[in-house]
């Protein structure tokens, strides 16, 4: 049962930081600062620190 905890958790972080991402995207394309998509990678790339 705690697996399975854990990996609904992991799937959930995945999910938040490629939304997260995606947004981040939008909003350079949309003529914000560049520091978005890299806050948006950041959290990609972090992801969920569960696993370690």
């Amino acid at each position: 049962m705690t697996h399975r905890i854990s990996a609904l958790i992991s799937v959930f972080g995945v999910f938040v930081s490629v939304t997260l991402f995606v947004v981040a995207v939008g909003q350079y394309r949309s003529g914000a600062s560049v520091l978005w998509p890299v806050f948006g990678a950041v959290l990609f790339l972090a992801g969920d620190g569960s696993s370690r």
